[in-house]
Order: C-alpha cells, then structure tokens, then sequence
C-alpha cells in the first residue's frame, strides 16, 4: 500500500538531498513548489489526504492555525536541521509530530570545525593575506602555534560537539564543556570535563568552540565581558549561531589582536559589507558552509526517507523535535 506524502522543497534542494535510487516504491511524493507558499501546502494536503509534510530550507515558515486549515497533518519530516524558522512552537504543542536530519550532519560540521581551528591556530588568513595581497613573506603578529595539547572549551554539548571531541582525540587536547543539560557520564565518555560556568570555561580555554544554542536567554549572551575573559592569544570559534554573540565586542576584540577568530556563522547573513569582521585580516571567515557539503547531504536525505517509512509503518522516527529539544536547538 502507498502513502502519500506532500514535498514542499524547490527543485535544487530535492536534488542535492534525495537520491533518484533511494526512494522507496512505497512513498508517493507530491511536489508543491515554495513558490505557492501555505495555501499550496494545505491545498495539497487536501487534495491527497497526506498525513506528512516534507519540507526544507526554501519551505515557507508555517502557521500556528495550520493543523486547523489541514487537520489531516500529523507529521513534518524536515529535510535539514533547525526548525526555528518554519515550525512554530504552538504546531508542537498541539501535537505536530516534527523530525529533522537527526545527527547525519554531525561529521561535517566537526569536520569544518576542525578546519577553522588548525587554520585559526597556523594563522592562514594571515599567511594567504601576505602572500596575495601583499609584498611579505612572514607573517607578523602572534607566531603560528601548534593544536596539540591545546585547552579546549565546549560552549554547548550537542551532536555537533560531540563528533568534534571524536575528532580532536588525536591532537591530545584537554577538552570541557559548559553543558548543563547534560550528566556527567554523558561527557566522561567523549573525554570532556564540565566547566562549571560559562565563565569558568571561557576563562580556561585557549581554544573556544561556541556551539550554543539560540535561544532568547542566550542571545548576545556572548558580551564583551565574556570574551574578556579569554586568554590572551586565544582562538575564539563559532560554528553554531552567531546571534549567540556580541559580534561588535568580538570584532572589537579581535581587532586590539587580545584573540584571534574563526566563524562560520554570524548575527546577519550575508555578512553585509560593513561589517567591521570584514576588516580583520587575520580572521578565518567563511561564509556558514561548515553544514553538511553537497556530497554529503543525500545520507540527510535517507535519514528522512527512512522516517517517511517508519512514520507510515508506525514505527520510531529519528531526530524528533520535541518541546525540550525546541527550545535548545540551534
């Protein structure tokens, strides 16, 4: 028997996740392009009697009354990671089963993450600023340093930061995380520390990695006296969400050359020209790609498939976005 499911995704994004030979003959996928926005979605919904809803980046953000509209709807199947944007907390309160890519992502956002670090560490921008721009060969400044034995900090102990302690094990780093939703065994068994505070944590680590989530209490909780607290010379990195940070007070820092910094994600993106982070060019900036690269992102798209497949078969989704985990997700 074949179940019908409504696909709002534009065309490149059903390409890049969803594999030609990995959908199931069970599934009927309905197309409605973004561009019809909700009343397309509900429409389809409608017409077809699906129960599932499979979305993505593209998708319109969704509205709270949309299980009054659709009352047929009992699943969103997400196609990526946070689901701040297009799922409305009240769609969850009412009972909106809601999934996302799960931990498949995790690699290669460590995977960048690690990148940014060695680079933050060796100074490429640096490097590359004297070489191409410039008549230099040495770079000036704090020398190029080495990661391993370096203190490392966990600002937030998500898959993410869980993958990346895997990765770091090699380069024999000292690692803690301020992580107060997480126990004790949780951390000791990636070999990580708790920091009491994020205080203690900043204050202790010469390699900060912020993976905390976006939250109203954690917006620019990041401030100036935060990052005061680094030690000098320390490498400041960001691969979760950059309105976790006072972004003036971090440029302001990184350009006094107190720390040095590698971002991958910012409070406004694109990163407008403006942007006093544009004019350091001993940062390490990249423009939010540390999520998972393109050969990557059809294991993304099997992990929806296959909760396509469980949901119909009323079997355990994966990556469920449930109230607690709402409120956290980055």
């Amino acid at each position: 028997m074949s179940t019908a499911i409504v696909v709002c995704v534009s065309e490149n994004e059903w390409a890049g996740f969803v594999a030609p030979n990995d959908l199931p003959d069970d599934l009927v996928m309905h197309r409605v392009s973004p561009a019809e926005g909700v009343d397309g979605i509900v429409a389809a919904l409608s017409r077809t009697g699906a129960a599932t809803l499979m979305t993505c980046w593209s998708t319109p953000p969704l509205p709270a009354d949309l299980r009054a509209r659709a009352p047929g709807l009992r699943y969103v199947c997400h196609l990526c990671g946070t689901v701040r944007r297009l799922v409305p907390r009240a769609l969850i309160e009412q009972g909106l089963l809601v999934s996302n890519w799960a931990d498949a992502h995790a690699f290669t956002v460590a995977e960048h993450c690690v990148a940014l670090v060695l680079a933050g560490m060796r100074r490429l921008s640096a490097a590359h600023e004297q070489l191409h721009h410039a008549t230099g060969w040495s770079v000036g400044g704090p020398p190029p340093r080495s990661l391993r034995g370096r203190r490392v900090g966990l600002h937030g102990f998500g898959v993410v930061a869980r993958e990346l302690a895997r990765l770091l094990a090699p380069f024999g780093c000292s690692l803690s995380a301020f992580a107060p939703g997480d126990d004790d065994a949780l951390l000791a068994s990636r070999g990580v520390a708790r920091a009491a505070t994020v205080d203690a944590l900043y204050a202790a680590s010469e390699v900060l990695v912020c993976l905390a989530p976006w939250t109203p209490r954690t917006q620019g909780s990041v401030d100036a006296r935060v990052i005061g607290l680094l030690p000098r010379d320390a490498l400041f990195v960001n691969v979760g969400r950059g309105a976790v940070v006072d972004e003036a007070a971090l440029a302001a820092a990184a350009a006094s050359g107190r720390i040095q910094v590698a971002l991958d994600v910012y409070v406004e993106e694109p990163l407008p020209a403006a942007s006093p982070l544009r004019a350091l060019t001993d940062a390490v900036l990249t423009p939010h790609v540390a999520g998972p690269t393109t050969d990557q992102q059809h294991a993304c798209g099997r992990v929806a498939l296959d909760n396509l497949r469980a949901f119909a078969r009323g079997q355990t989704v994966r990556g469920v976005v449930d109230l607690a985990r709402y409120d956290t997700i980055t």
